[in-house]
């Protein structure tokens, strides 16, 4: 498949057209911007900071949709997870999923007075990043 490309007025060139990259569901390539992240490309921290929250919501939605639900927020997975048996596959995700949802919610919802993760740290960032990495293997 091909596609037109103008780059400067009256230019034009035909070149191939990226089917898979072009239709990669949200998830992937939010999880690709992070993963680009840790390997030291340069991206906007408010936005690799939200993407945190929505690649482990669409993750664990997509893993078990019975449990959590087309449209749970991270908050809900969480408190499913709270309630859900001891056995459960993601039961052991459970703390960590508590510290993304802290991290990353002052890039979500209002500010928070006193939020200890009010500043992004490039550093702590990564950290977080590896973290939801971690978890979200398999995508």
């Amino acid at each position: 498949m091909l596609q037109k490309i103008t780059g400067a007025p009256g230019v034009t060139t035909i070149t191939p057209y990226d089917i898979p990259g072009s239709t990669q569901p949200r998830h992937v390539t939010e999880r690709m911007k992070i993963e680009e992240f840790i390997e030291g490309e340069p991206h906007e921290l408010s936005y690799i900071r939200s993407r945190l929250r929505t690649v482990c919501e669409d993750f664990y939605r997509k893993a078990d949709p019975g449990l959590f639900g087309e449209a749970a927020t991270l908050d809900q997975i969480i408190r499913t997870l709270n309630d859900a048996q001891d056995d459960h596959p993601f039961k052991g995700a459970f703390e960590e999923l508590k510290d993304i949802n802290a991290y990353s919610r002052v890039e979500n919802h209002a500010e928070i007075d006193s939020d200890p993760y009010g500043d992004t740290n490039p550093d702590e960032l990564r950290g977080f990043c590896s973290l939801v990495l971690g978890l979200t293997r398999g995508m």
